[in-house]
């Protein structure tokens, strides 16, 4: 299994949160095509975050739970490929259909692979966020929507997972929800503009990204 600081590989070797600059410097050097694969995590952590300060002596994560990605939309295999854009939905929300947020601009002539996560609103608010992006076009051009895990509470009538469903699903793109990209560990940087393919079945679990 791979250390819980682990974010992926590239050319077999791991790569960690720390050498992700490293990574992306040796990427610049070489011809297009570089890529770096990331697979859903198998263990994530039931309570928060580990007490850095009060225990500076922890060198990994504790992640005491199973982890797996959640097709939202329907069941079937996901196979997909596009340029990556997206981040949090409350910091993304008031900029949607706005110019510093045009992603059918950004997307050009490519499908796009949108992902969003939700740090701390509730589910309620989140629907709301979401509607809105959607209404505003920011998943126009989506070939698929990753959702990023999260611990923001849910409505007491909708689940987070109910709130992304309820926006998203008129866009009939697939909804891989539980991601790792979002504020629970572990966490997998996704680099806005690489190009993406996310497979999603019952054996496997990955994105690769190739910074081109």
């Amino acid at each position: 299994m791979p250390r819980p600081h682990q974010i992926g590989e590239v050319g077999g070797h791991p790569v960690s949160g720390a050498r992700w600059p490293q990574v992306r410097a040796e990427q610049r050097g070489r011809a297009a095509g570089g890529a770096v694969l990331a697979a859903a995590a198998r263990a994530i952590p039931v309570r928060g975050h580990d007490d850095w300060r009060r225990h500076p002596e922890i060198r990994d994560l504790t992640l005491d739970a199973e982890g797996a990605w959640t097709r939202l939309d329907g069941d079937g295999d996901v196979d997909v490929e596009g340029r990556l854009i997206g981040g949090c939905v409350e910091t993304l929300a008031p900029l949607a259909g706005t110019p510093y947020l045009d992603t059918s601009r950004f997307a050009g002539d490519e499908p796009l692979l949108v992902y969003v996560e939700a740090c701390e609103d509730n589910a309620y608010t989140i629907c709301r966020h979401l509607h809105g992006m959607r209404l505003a076009g920011f998943f126009d051009r989506a070939a698929a929507v990753l959702v990023g895990r999260t611990r923001a509470p849910a409505g007491r009538t909708l689940t987070q997972h109910e709130a992304v469903l309820d926006a998203l699903g008129p866009l009939g793109a697939p909804i891989v929800a539980d991601v790792e990209c979002g504020h629970v560990a572990p966490c997998l940087p996704l680099v806005n503009g690489a190009r993406g393919r996310v497979v999603h079945t019952a054996a496997r679990s990955e994105i690769v990204q190739t910074l081109d």
